[in-house]
């Protein structure tokens, strides 16, 4: 059993596609990556992606589908979902089909919310693919930069309102934060999908190695801790064992999604990976993060063999605020904008 993966919208392609091309553990497991978008163009550069990588096809467990005329959904929220909602029966019964050939063990949706296609269908179609195969579905999605103006962030704020209507906590990444360390927007935003792809990585191997697991783990019992309103997540991947020790920096400030706080007790879902994975790390990731988000429930494991050539942390932690995300979703103001309250 794998793990189907939608991708939702040019964003979520964009994360789907490199994912893909970067892990082998999404590459070479019994995962499913299937893509929806308004925007045929998007998925010519899918294509021209995969060929620079010197895969001549569309690999059989990567597919891609454009609804509409294929020009794009132009920002516009509503018609992106009015887009989808048009074909929505078509695109369930592929998804139904392909479950039926591989039994997938849980869903993750990944989409960005600020644009036209993905801001609003990303929720219907997790409810919808949740619905029809009976399993779990959970989404993962980005927030533009504050600097994206006031279209964006409106339609990322709807996104987030419809997500929270139909009962799904989304597991959130704020693009501000990847600013935080690169000049440069393009860089900022390869070192977001670079954190996104290896947190969607690290929750694959939890269900392909699950035998692995000491203690035993299930990847649904992600499911046991979700809680209102979103979750923040962070990872870390290296080679060097000596690198853990700095486990801190990357986890807490680097690779973290999201800031904001616990609404009460939030619940943290943890894995650790690696040849060996020293006990003290995870003893200290482990006290760290029940402390600092005020865990009510925690459930870690570690996932060691010659299968692991890196070591990596995988962290969920959910039962997060909305409404105290830093900084936020309003448009960036100048000073004299602050100053007068213009």
């Amino acid at each position: 059993m794998g793990v189907l993966l939608i991708g939702v919208g040019s964003g979520g392609v964009n994360i789907l596609s490199r994912a893909y091309m970067e892990y082998d553990t999404i590459k070479k497991s019994g995962s499913f990556c299937y893509c929806i978008n308004s925007s045929e163009r998007d998925f010519r550069r899918v294509r021209e992606r995969f060929k620079k990588a010197r895969m001549k096809r569309l690999p059989k467990r990567f597919v891609m589908r454009v609804v509409g005329p294929g020009f794009g959904a132009g920002k516009d929220a509503d018609k992106g979902l009015e887009m989808y909602r048009e074909e929505s029966t078509k695109i369930i019964d592929e998804v139904e089909t392909i479950y039926n050939k591989h039994r997938f063990a849980i869903g993750f949706s990944i989409g960005c919310l600020g644009g036209g296609f993905g801001s609003l269908t990303i929720a219907e179609v997790t409810r919808d693919i949740s619905s029809r195969l009976g399993i779990p579905v959970i989404p993962i999605a980005t927030l533009p930069r504050r600097g994206e103006g006031e279209l964006l962030l409106e339609n990322a704020r709807k996104g987030l309102a419809h997500l929270v209507e139909f009962g799904l906590p989304p597991i959130l990444y704020d693009n501000e934060r990847a600013g935080v360390y690169s000049p440069s927007i393009g860089v900022a935003m390869m070192m977001a999908n670079r954190v996104i792809a290896g947190t969607i990585a690290g929750l694959v191997d939890a269900v392909e190695y699950s035998e692995f697991a000491v203690p035993p783990i299930d990847i649904r019992d992600v499911t046991r801790i979700i809680k209102k309103e979103c979750a923040v997540f962070t990872s870390m991947r290296t080679e060097d064992v000596h690198l853990l020790r700095s486990w801190k920096e990357y986890l807490m400030r680097r690779n973290l999604s999201l800031e904001t706080e616990p609404i009460a007790k939030s619940s943290v879902f943890c894995i650790f990976q690696g040849p060996e994975f020293p006990k003290n790390i995870a003893d200290d990731v482990s006290k760290y993060l029940r402390w600092r988000y005020k865990a009510r429930d925690a459930i870690t494991s570690a996932l060691e063999g010659e299968a692991f050539k890196e070591y990596s942390i995988t962290a969920l932690i959910y039962g997060m605020s909305l409404d105290k995300i830093k900084p936020k979703l309003e448009p960036m103001k100048s000073l004299k904008e602050r100053i007068l309250g213009t």
